[in-house]
């Protein structure tokens, strides 16, 4: 008996432990179809009670994996002790675990109530992971679609829908796999929901190969450099590195000469001091955008007042600034805090801009996303409508210290890229610096950790996608859906777990 109670929360622990390995530094991509698999078993012959307590043991387990670095990254970054850390990644399972566990406690309800099926549980992820993703800045890290590699085939629906939508396709199978071994997770009709199940699938994968079939290579367009310094992040802050910083980018800045580029990219604050007043560094910076030299786009602070800054990046053309553009989504607590002396670790006061306007340079409109500003759909979305023809992710992400979570930032850039149709440019201090197609596929990386440089060729568009022009209507209609079903279950009696046995042999009621 005792075996029997503990096997729910054992299959729970095994797919959050799936879904982690489905992610960097795993990246076993092939899991992500099926990580859902062991909690939806889990579910079935749950009451809704224990079902929330496994939902919520599954985003618990799946962030050991997925958010394991936190710990060392808070500690890292604001200088103080590993504790601190770990009481920051218990404040995120605490945060989010619950609405995990709604959604199984709500699919628990169905399910018992005989209204279980696969794209209803899909549907209701959906709005976990729209959720999510809106509550702030980082908080759309890891989610169902950044299993995938970038480029693959389900990624190109999230022209379509977003990243909800490849997520929405995964679950889906997940959930139908698990059918397959628990048929009473769908108890009617359940040929028509498995069959409409894989039409969907076979539908996503059929317009991600003809999706991926029509985008030309790029073979002609801007000549683009991307340049990573390599600098180790505790370095960064620190007023007398301020030249020998600006030079090493300087000297990577000279050796991309022999490929002509129309535009280079260095990272977010790549310098750090103010480029408005007059020194030696200001000079050499502006000076390697003189005399016909490429465009230069790069991170910087902007001082709109003693004491208050912006996060920004500045366009260079001609020996001058051509443009400015300053960071919305300010990252909690390292930018923004109710508690100043939280705030960043050189206690700035940072303010977020007002516009999500495009730069002009290099003979295109660039959207800047600055560092975690690449997990948010909905601010690439507003660059791309306000004319944005190329995308570019300027990134500080020496701060995460691994490799894993470099990857992860990449494939959440290469999804705005998808999104949107635009291709991306992702320069980041330490890596993955990249340059990413249209379709997501990463044309060339960079190494981790070490100065290097990334060259590519990117082709300016201006049409607009479904998911540029409707948004996030896909997950409005993810909302009726679960809505419809809700009142549909609603008026049907829930059976006794007697008269459950009886209609579905081998059916356990884990929740008595």
């Amino acid at each position: 008996m005792a075996q029997r109670r503990a096997a729910p929360a054992i299959l729970a622990a095994i797919s959050g432990g799936l879904y982690a390995l489905a992610l960097p530094p795993v990246g076993a991509s092939l899991l992500g179809w099926v990580a859902l698999t062991p909690l939806f078993v889990a579910i079935a012959g749950t009451r809704p009670g224990p079902a929330f307590s496994l939902g919520t043991l599954w985003f618990f387990v799946a962030s050991l994996g997925f958010a394991s670095p936190m710990p060392h990254l808070v500690s890292a970054y604001f200088e103080t002790s590993w504790l601190v850390g770990a009481v920051a990644f218990v404040g995120l399972t605490i945060a989010f675990g619950p609405l995990y566990g709604a959604w199984a406690a709500w699919l628990a309800w169905l399910v018992r109530r005989e209204h279980g099926n696969p794209l209803l549980a899909a549907s209701g992820l959906v709005l976990v992971e729209w959720t999510r993703t809106n509550a702030g800045a980082i908080f759309g890290w890891a989610v169902l679609a950044h299993t995938q590699a970038p480029g693959a085939l389900v990624l190109q629906s999230a022209d379509l829908g977003g990243a909800y939508l490849p997520g929405f396709v995964l679950a889906a199978t997940a959930f139908a796999v698990a059918a397959a071994l628990r048929p009473e997770l769908v108890p009617r009709r359940r040929p028509l929901w498995l069959g409409g199940t894989a039409l969907v699938v076979l539908l996503a994968l059929a317009y991600g190969a003809l999706r991926l079939e029509v985008e030309p290579t790029a073979h002609r367009g801007l000549r683009v450099a991307v340049v990573q310094g390599g600098i180790p992040h505790a370095e960064r802050w620190s007023a007398d590195r301020h030249r020998a910083d600006l030079d090493a980018y300087l000297a990577l800045t000279l050796e991309t000469d022999p490929y002509d580029p129309d535009l280079v990219v260095w990272p977010e604050y790549a310098v750090a001091f103010d480029l408005r007043r007059r020194s030696g560094e200001r000079e050499a910076l502006f000076d390697t955008t003189a005399g016909g030299r490429p465009d230069l786009l790069l991170g910087a602070p902007f001082h709109r007042s003693e004491g208050i800054v912006q996060n920004s990046a500045f366009l260079l053309h001609a020996g001058r600034l051509a443009g400015r553009y300053d960071k919305n989504e300010l990252l909690p607590f390292a930018e923004r805090s109710p508690w100043p002396s939280l705030t960043t670790l050189d206690r700035r006061q940072y303010t977020p801009g007002g516009k999500a306007s495009p730069i002009s340079g290099a003979g295109a409109e660039i959207g800047v996303l600055l560092c975690s500003e690449a997990l948010r759909p909905d601010l690439a979305r507003r660059l791309t409508k306000n004319g944005a023809s190329v995308l570019a992710n300027l990134a500080n992400d020496g701060w995460l210290d691994t490799e894993s979570a470099a990857r992860i930032q990449l494939r959440s850039a290469a999804l705005r890229a998808i999104e949107n149709r635009r291709p991306l440019v992702r320069a980041t201090g330490s890596g993955r610096s990249a340059v990413v197609g249209p379709d997501g596929r990463v044309a060339d990386a960079s190494e981790f950790g070490v100065p290097d440089l990334v060259l590519g060729v990117v082709v300016p568009r201006t049409e607009r996608t479904p998911y540029t022009e409707r948004g996030d209507l896909g997950v409005l209609l993810a909302g009726l859906i679960v809505a419809a079903a809700r009142l549909a279950a609603g008026i049907r009696p829930d059976p006794s777990p007697a008269v459950q046995a009886d209609r579905q042999p081998g059916f356990t009621d884990h929740g008595e």
